[in-house]
C-alpha cells in the first residue's frame, strides 16, 4: 500500500470517529473505514498494481544493461599437416558510455604462417574510442530506452494510484448502497412492529366495543403492506451485500461474502450534519491539477518528446569516427616516444546519408502528431475531471442542505405522529389518520436514509475524483 492510499484510509478513520454504532451481541458492525481497509489489504487488483510497478522497475534494470561493460574472448587456431596456418587469441573489453561513445581495450596474440595481413603479428594491445558526430550523438536508441524506462516507473505509479482510486470509488458506491438498503430494512421492521402492536390494540378495542370491525381490517391491511415492504427491503439488502462482497477478499485471495449478522453503521443525523464539513471548490480544482491521470499524460508526453528527439536524429547523416591506439606489446605505453598521434594507431570513418530522407521525415512528423494528439487528450480529460468534481461538489452542497430540511420535516412529522397516537388512544382520532401519519414518517425517514448515504458517498468520493488523498 502506498503513502497516498494510507492517508486516504487515515482520513476515513478520522471521519468516522464519534459516529454512533448500533449492534447487539450477535451483530458485527462493518464501518466504511474498516471495509476500505479490507479492500486495500487483500483485493487482488491492489496486488496487481504493485506488480505493474515492479515490472517497470525490472524494465529499467534491463534498459541499464545496454550500458554494461562487455568482456569478449575469442580463440581460433588452424593446423594442417604439421603446419600452423594461424592462431588468433583476442580478449577484449567494451564499455558503452552516454552520447553513443564506446571505449574499447583489446589484447591480441597472432601466430602462424598464413595470418591475415590486417592483423598485427605477435603480441599487441589496442585502446580506442568510437564516437558518433552527427546522428546518434545527442540522442540514440539506448539513451531513449533508458530515459523512457525511468519515466515509466513514475507512469506505473500514477496509473497504480488511478487504479486504486477507481477501485475505492466503486467500493464506496457499493458500501453506501448496502448501507441505505440495510437502513430501509431496519426502519421497515420498526414500522412493522408498531403496526402489529396497533393491530393487536385495535382488535382488543373491537372486542370491548370501542372500535368498529372495519378498523381491524384497516389495521390488518396496513400491517400486511409493511410486511411486504419489509420483505422487499430485506431482499434488496441481501442483493446489495452480494454486490458488496465483490470487493472483499482474504489473505489467501479467496472471495469473502457478507453474512446477515454483519451490518453497516447507523449514525445520528444531527451529528452527521454538524460533523460534515464541505471542501473548498478552489482546493478541489487545485488538487485536480495533480490528478494521477494528468500526471500520467505528462509522463507520456515526456516519453513522446524523447521519441521525437530520437526520430530527429534520423534526419541527420551518419558520421561515426573511431580511433585506436595500438602497440606491439601488452604494455600500451611501451616505447611510445613523441609520435603518439603520428604512429601506432588505427582510425576509421563511417559516413552514410539517404538522399531524400523520406522515411525519417515521415517518422518525425508522426512523432510530432502523437505529441499534439496526447496534449489534446490531456486537455479533454482535465476538463472532464473538473466538470465531474464541480458536479460532485454542487451535489454535495445540495445534499447537505436537503438533508437538513428533510431532518426538520421528519421531526415535524414525528411530532404529528406522536400527537395522533395520543388522540387515537383517547378515541379522538381515526385509524386512517394515524396510518397516514405513520406512512409519512416512514417515507420521510427512508428519504433521509437515501440523502445521508449519498452525502457520505459524495463526501468520501469527491477527493478521490480529484485524484488526491482527502484532507480532513
Amino acid at each position: 500500500m502506498n503513502k497516498g492510499s494510507k492517508q486516504i484510509l487515515l482520513f476515513f478513520l478520522l471521519l468516522w470517529n464519534g459516529f454512533v454504532v448500533s449492534a447487539n451481541d450477535t451483530t458485527t458492525v462493518l464501518s466504511a473505514q474498516r471495509y476500505l481497509q479490507l479492500v486495500m489489504q487483500h483485493h487482488p487488483l491492489i496486488k496487481q498494481t504493485d506488480l505493474v510497478v515492479k515490472e517497470a522497475t525490472a524494465k529499467l534494470l534491463s534498459a541499464k544493461g545496454a550500458f554494461d561493460p562487455v568482456a569478449d574472448f575469442s580463440f581460433e587456431n588452424k593446423t594442417l599437416d604439421g603446419n600452423r596456418y594461424y592462431q588468433y587469441l583476442q580478449p577484449q573489453l567494451k564499455a558503452p558510455l552516454w552520447y553513443g561513445i564506446e571505449l574499447k581495450a583489446e589484447l591480441s596474440d597472432v601466430r602462424g604462417s598464413n595470418t591475415a595481413n590486417e592483423l598485427t603479428y605477435g603480441n599487441s594491445v589496442a585502446v580506442g574510442v568510437s564516437l558518433p558526430l552527427l546522428s546518434g550523438l545527442v540522442m540514440n536508441k539506448k539513451m531513449a530506452v533508458l530515459k523512457q524506462a525511468k519515466n515509466n516507473i513514475q507512469l506505473s505509479k500514477a496509473e497504480q494510484q488511478n487504479t486504486i482510486n477507481t477501485l475505492l470509488l466503486d467500493a464506496i458506491d457499493a458500501y453506501w448502497d448496502w448501507n441505505v438498503y440495510y437502513q430501509e430494512y431496519f426502519y421497515n421492521i420498526k414500522a412493522k412492529e408498531v403496526s402489529y402492536n396497533r393491530l393487536q390494540f385495535t382488535k382488543r378495542m373491537f372486542e370491548v366495543g370501542e372500535r368498529p370491525a372495519i378498523d381491524t381490517v384497516e389495521a390488518f391491511a396496513q400491517y400486511k403492506l409493511l410486511e411486504y415492504e419489509t420483505q422487499k427491503s430485506y431482499y434488496n439488502w441481501v442483493k446489495s451485500a452480494i454486490e458488496l462482497s465483490l470487493f472483499l477478499w482474504d489473505e489467501n485471495e479467496q472471495a469473502v461474502f457478507i453474512k446477515d449478522n454483519i451490518t453497516p453503521l447507523i449514525y445520528n443525523t444531527r451529528y452527521l450534519l454538524d460533523s460534515i464539513t464541505l471542501p473548498s471548490l478552489n482546493d478541489l480544482e487545485l488538487l485536480v491539477l495533480n490528478h494521477p491521470k494528468l500526471n500520467a499524460f505528462d509522463i507520456k508526453l515526456k516519453n513522446l518528446e524523447i521519441e521525437r528527439k530520437l526520430k530527429f536524429q534520423n534526419l541527420l547523416p551518419t558520421l561515426n569516427v573511431n580511433y585506436n591506439f595500438i602497440n606491439k606489446s601488452y604494455n600500451p605505453f611501451y616505447n611510445v616516444g613523441d609520435n603518439l598521434l603520428l604512429n601506432n594507431y588505427k582510425i576509421g570513418v563511417d559516413f552514410k546519408m539517404p538522399l531524400m530522407f523520406r522515411e525519417a521525415r515521415g517518422e518525425y512528423k508522426q512523432a510530432k502528431i502523437k505529441i499534439e494528439s496526447t496534449q489534446i487528450d490531456k486537455v479533454v480529460v482535465q476538463n472532464e475531471l473538473n466538470v465531474k468534481v464541480k458536479t460532485y461538489y454542487n451535489d454535495l452542497v445540495a445534499l447537505k442542505e436537503n438533508l437538513r430540511l428533510y431532518n426538520e420535516t421528519f421531526l415535524a412529522y414525528e411530532t404529528l405522529l406522536k400527537g395522533e397516537n395520543t388522540r387515537f388512544e383517547n378515541g379522538e382520532s381515526s385509524l386512517f389518520l394515524i396510518n397516514s401519519r405513520q406512512n409519512k414518517v416512514l417515507e420521510t425517514r427512508l428519504k433521509m436514509n437515501e440523502l445521508e448515504s449519498k452525502l457520505m458517498k459524495y463526501q468520501m468520493s469527491v477527493y478521490l475524483l480529484a485524484g488526491q488523498q482527502p484532507k480532513n
